[in-house]
């Protein structure tokens, strides 16, 4: 089967339209600034934001609360410091991710110590993003700065899915886990999320801060890890805290299936997320996409996970399962976009790939084995050789991966 090029570049640029219909559904400035309208009056609060999107909430939040903000403390990525100058008087600080390093830890000392003065008499407005378990922290009693790199190094290349990565976590905090919730009492807090979990669950985005609950230990866990997740105890918080969804992946899904259908298209959500191997779902998809699929534009969310073998190479969970696809598709009229939301894939240059029928052919035609290059997890050099790795950017947004198929 011949596919045409101009096609395919058409097909492109409307996943490429698509994401970004995605991506202002769920921008942090919105989404806050709508959220928190509807507490524009009262009295004086105290702000604490926390994540990867921690800028843009914070600029929704002055928007809608203004001078009824006492004090502030925030938490971000490093890499947006210079887009975002806070109010005077914020106090702001730019994590490590995605391993907690030393400017995490000095951020996780500052809010402790932030949170030691009294509560304004509002209470609290905490707004968290996915990310913040690695941007902000403060180990537990008994786990060193050492110790809590070695660990969240190993869940990195483990495999595990979030949630049994985040159970992990935990057990290694004194913010995670409830712990930032018992820091806070005993004022009320106002908690919004903007979700990078699959289904949502709020007791999972950042590790659960203001949950005070402890799932079971994946199993397989190395002894010298096990050990350490032994060494805190929960503690309750007597506080009062009213959590809101403020964004997930679903309103980012929704407005793709918006805008595809005012531009004709006959559109598919696909409700379960994406769990499990990159490398098998990808493949999955892409036979799917290449025989049975039906005409239409196709969505998913989730997080998938890659085993990373020694020595990998260089590429995100999104730009492998993208390779996987693209090695399937086998010539086929398809574009698939495979991209994080908030603009990274991995620890690279890259929010992702775009890939498409003739994606296996330009890898040969470059010299590039695809399936030498998965079995290296070195996806990111390949599609990048070729075109369709997609480059990283600002988002303003973290509500986890995010797929979008296009079959004419």
């Amino acid at each position: 089967m011949t596919v045409s090029s101009d096609t395919l570049l058409t097909l492109r640029d409307e996943a490429l339209a698509l994401w970004e219909q995605a991506l202002g559904a769920v921008h942090g400035r919105r989404v806050a600034h709508e959220a928190l309208r509807g507490i524009a009056d009262g009295g004086p609060v105290g702000l604490i934001v926390l994540g990867k999107a921690a800028p843009f909430l914070a600029q929704g939040a002055w928007e809608a609360l203004g001078r009824r903000i006492r004090v502030a403390f925030g938490v971000g990525a490093s890499e947006y410091a210079p887009l975002w100058q806070p109010p005077a008087g914020w106090q702001w600080y730019w994590g490590d991710h995605p391993v907690p390093g030393e400017a995490s830890l000095a951020a996780g000392e500052a809010l402790l110590s932030f949170l030691a003065r009294p509560a304004p008499p509002g209470g609290w407005v905490v707004l968290i993003s996915g990310g913040a378990s690695s941007l902000v922290e403060s180990p537990a009693a008994g786990v060193s700065a050492a110790d809590l790199a070695r660990a969240n190094a190993w869940l990195l290349a483990s495999g595990l899915p979030i949630t049994a990565v985040n159970a992990v976590r935990r057990r290694l905090s004194r913010l995670k886990g409830g712990g930032l919730a018992a820091a806070l009492a005993p004022a009320p807090v106002w908690a919004g999320y903007l979700s990078d979990v699959p289904g949502d669950r709020l007791t999972d985005i950042a590790s659960g801060p203001l949950f005070a609950e402890c799932p079971p230990l994946p199993d397989g866990l190395p002894p010298w890890l096990e050990r350490l997740c032994r060494r805190r105890e929960m503690v309750l918080s007597p506080t009062s805290v009213r959590h809101h969804l403020l964004a997930g992946a679903g309103d980012a899904l929704h407005a793709v299936m918006e805008a595809a259908g005012r531009r004709g298209w006959r559109v598919y959500r696909h409700p379960r997320p994406l769990t499990g191997e990159a490398e098998v779902v990808g493949r999955r998809l892409g036979r799917w996409l290449a025989g049975a699929a039906p005409r239409g534009v196709h969505v998913w969310c989730g997080e998938t996970t890659v085993r990373l073998p020694p020595g990998a190479g260089h590429g995100g969970r999104n730009q492998h399962l993208a390779l996987a696809a693209a090695l399937e598709l086998g010539g086929r009229e398809v574009v698939l976009l495979a991209a994080g939301s908030d603009g990274r894939d991995g620890t690279g240059e890259h929010a992702g790939a775009c890939v498409d029928g003739t994606t296996a052919a330009r890898l040969r035609a470059a010299g590039l084995d695809g399936e030498v290059v998965l079995r290296r997890a070195d996806s990111a050099p390949a599609l990048a050789a070729v075109g369709d790795a997609l480059p990283a950017r600002v988002t303003g947004t973290n509500v986890a991966d995010l797929l979008i198929a296009l079959r004419p």
